[in-house]
């Protein structure tokens, strides 16, 4: 490290010497290297790419590095509805990718990525999310006809049964004419 340490890996299996302080020196085992290392930081990038927009698609892009080996990774996309509020994880949302439905208008996502070392140690990042940019709604249209019930002769009432009408962004007053 140009000071006269040197860098310590889980590869190595002696006696090392190394600077413990400005008086001196002290011998380590490996077993007690092992802690040492143990402590080793990692380095995780995460961020996605994608239009915020519903019925759109996020792609992860994330690295992971630890000088102790990586054993396992996963991802876990969240969402958070307004600031007073926390995050909440996405059920089932741990893939690369992320489609984005109307459960997710009006919300700021992220993703998290993590990793456990060879040693078993866990490290978690989430990627920036932008507070300023919620995923926008489109105008979904709506599913289902009316349904005409009642008698269909002269001086009988005609109804209109709109209950069958479904749309994702909510059903405002029919005008039925």
């Amino acid at each position: 490290d140009g000071k006269g340490n040197r860098v310590l890996t889980a590869t190595d299996f002696e006696f090392y010497r190394f600077n413990y302080n400005a008086d001196g020196y002290i011998e380590r085992s490996q077993d007690e290297l092992q802690d040492f290392i143990d402590d080793s930081p990692g380095r995780i990038d995460v961020s996605f790419s994608g239009v915020l927009e519903e019925d759109q698609i996020l792609s992860v892009d994330a690295s992971f590095f630890d000088p102790d080996g990586i054993a396992a990774t996963s991802l876990q996309w969240s969402m958070r509805k307004d600031a007073t509020n926390g995050w909440v994880d996405i059920n089932g949302a741990t893939e690369n990718y992320l489609f984005l439905t109307q459960d997710h208008v009006g919300a700021t996502v992220r993703v998290g990525a993590s990793y456990i070392d060879d040693l078993g140690n866990s490290t978690t990042v989430w990627s920036s999310p932008d507070a300023s940019k919620a995923v926008t709604n489109i105008n979904d249209d709506p599913i289902g006809e009316p349904q005409l019930t009642g008698e269909t002769q002269i001086g009988a009432s005609l109804y209109a049964d709109t209950s069958s009408i479904t749309d994702e962004d909510g059903l405002g007053a029919f005008n039925i004419q």
